[in-house]
């Protein structure tokens, strides 16, 4: 993980530093990508009037629809580097599974946890949101997502590991949750995670006398 997310981060800082240096080219991807969206988007709208029946969209669909897509041009750069995270982690597991090196093995989601100076990415981007407008607003909304996501993660790695780990009913009845709930438990799920930051509590939850 840690490796991970220090290829992902200087990914993002050499990229920062090449658009600081042609400002112009930030603007040519940020179109493109935002086209690429609303052309996706406009090309499912039109399928499914053709599927269901245009009178079964409504306009209050379609207008929550492009507004999806302006939400996810906004964040894109911080989905682009969750997705880049997921992808270097299965890539590692699968070279772990394969070659079986000694080392060469992903750990656990009950175990799973980052450095917790990076606390101060989801500060600053917090306080840049709030704050800031135009370009510094943008930055902060992705650290916010970016960061918010790592530590619903680790949120969710401390209930497995407290609770022993989750039966096939229990995940089921977590995954009704989520979807019914979704931003209740995301949230809550980052506290937690923001809490074990500060607290360390799995090691708190820990049976004393048990193994490290």
């Amino acid at each position: 993980m840690p490796k991970g997310l220090g290829a992902v981060v200087g990914a993002f800082l050499g990229m920062g530093l090449l658009l600081a240096v042609r400002p112009g080219e930030w603007t040519v991807v940020d179109w493109l990508v935002r086209s690429r969206l609303e052309l996706a988007v406009t090309t499912f709208l039109q399928s499914a009037r053709t599927g269901v029946g245009a009178e079964v969209l409504t306009e209050s669909f379609e207008a929550q629809a492009f507004e999806l897509v302006a939400l996810q041009g906004l964040v894109f750069p911080a989905l682009l580097g969750l997705a880049s995270l997921a992808a270097l982690g299965l890539s590692w597991w699968l070279f772990g599974r394969l070659s079986q090196r000694k080392g060469a093995v992903l750990q656990t989601l009950r175990d799973f946890r980052f450095n917790d100076q990076l606390v101060w990415v989801l500060i600053l981007g917090i306080i840049a949101l709030v704050m800031s407008s135009g370009a510094m607003e943008r930055l902060g909304i992705n650290a916010v997502v970016f960061m918010g996501a790592l530590y619903a993660l680790r949120g969710a790695a401390v209930v497995l590991f407290l609770t022993g780990g989750l039966s096939i009913f229990g995940g089921l009845l977590a995954l009704v949750g989520f979807v019914l709930l979704a931003p209740f438990v995301v949230t809550g799920a980052v506290f937690i995670g923001l809490g074990d930051t500060w607290f360390d509590l799995r090691n708190r939850g820990r049976i004393p006398g048990s193994e490290a």
